[in-house]
């Protein structure tokens, strides 16, 4: 109860306008970049739907990052630079992203480029995109059977018995092209925040350590993991694994590559000890005055949440 009281009073005081949604971005730019090929073959639309679809988020996009402040500025024990240039370069990436859908670019070139704005602004802005707990696969095949299964099926093949008739129809989770384009933090900001137009919705009731955990199960679908020697692998690293496709990692680091992602998918346990909440939240709130030391609220800001909801 004590720790309630003080980390709530801790939130209200160091509540200040928060960022656009960056999640919401961010998820907009994941959705672009995965979902355009089916709206333009070799450019020629083959969807009139999904391809106005993607004429209207691109435009999103575009008005999102406008609507972005300024990162703040890197600081290192010499000097302060500013970071003007990287909102310079994001809307010079936007509007390149609407001109190329509007001319109907190749799928691989809007893929190449929404993941190269993806990863600008989660580095910029610092965005969260790993969990603090080990996400709880049991727990989330029991969450899934309870909140999935009925749009996307039993065993995620986008045959739940509610799935009839409904356009877009659910995701098939086997589906191995799409299984390749989404990071797991994609999974996890559509859990968090569902997708417009379509009958999927957000799940902020649930916790983040739950959403977390879904994300890992339903990306650990499409693929069948081998037992593998993750030793000295670069997807060893809890942020490397949740922001990297599994595409990426076979282009990046060959089979291995891809067969290391979809093991540690499924087994997430590798990158967690097992400290405990109340460490965890000892942790964050050393963080938090540390943060707030060096006057910086936003950052102060974002650990107290950790604290109160993770730990």
């Amino acid at each position: 109860m004590r720790k309630s009281a003080f980390l709530l009073t801790l939130l209200y005081f160091l509540s200040t306008p928060l960022l656009a949604d960056t999640q919401q971005l961010l998820q907009l730019i994941d959705y672009v970049g995965v979902d355009y090929k089916g709206a333009v073959i070799e450019g020629k639309v083959v969807n009139k739907a999904e391809f106005a679809e993607m004429i209207d988020f691109a435009a999103g996009i575009s008005q999102q990052i406008d609507d972005l402040p300024e990162p703040k500025p890197l600081i290192n024990k010499t000097k302060v630079t500013t970071n003007k240039s990287v909102k310079v370069g994001l809307k010079q990436q936007a509007e390149t992203l609407v001109n190329w859908v509007q001319s109907k670019h190749s799928a691989q070139a809007i893929n190449q480029l929404t993941a190269q704005m993806h990863h600008t602004i989660i580095s910029a802005y610092e965005i969260i995109v790993v969990p603090h707990k080990q996400p709880d696969l049991k727990q989330a095949a029991l969450l899934y059977t309870q909140n999935c299964a009925s749009c996307h099926g039993e065993q995620g093949f986008g045959d739940g018995p509610a799935a009839k008739g409904m356009e877009p129809a659910p995701i098939n989770f086997h589906d191995i092209e799409r299984y390749k384009q989404r990071t797991l933090f994609g999974l996890h900001s559509t859990i968090t925040q569902g997708v417009n137009d379509t009958a999927m919705p957000g799940y902020p009731q649930l916790s983040n350590h739950d959403r977390w955990s879904l994300a890992f199960y339903v990306g650990g679908f499409a693929h069948t993991p081998k037992n593998v020697d993750t030793t000295n692998s670069p997807l060893l690293n809890i942020t490397q694994l949740t922001i990297t496709t599994p595409a990426q990692a076979e282009t990046e680091y060959g089979a291995k590559g891809a067969d290391v992602m979809a093991y540690l998918r499924q087994h997430p346990d590798i990158f967690y000890n097992n400290k405990s909440n109340l460490s965890f939240s000892r942790e964050r709130l050393a963080d938090v005055i540390t943060a707030y030391k060096n006057k910086d609220k936003k950052k102060a800001y974002k650990y107290a949440v950790e604290a109160y909801l993770e730990g």
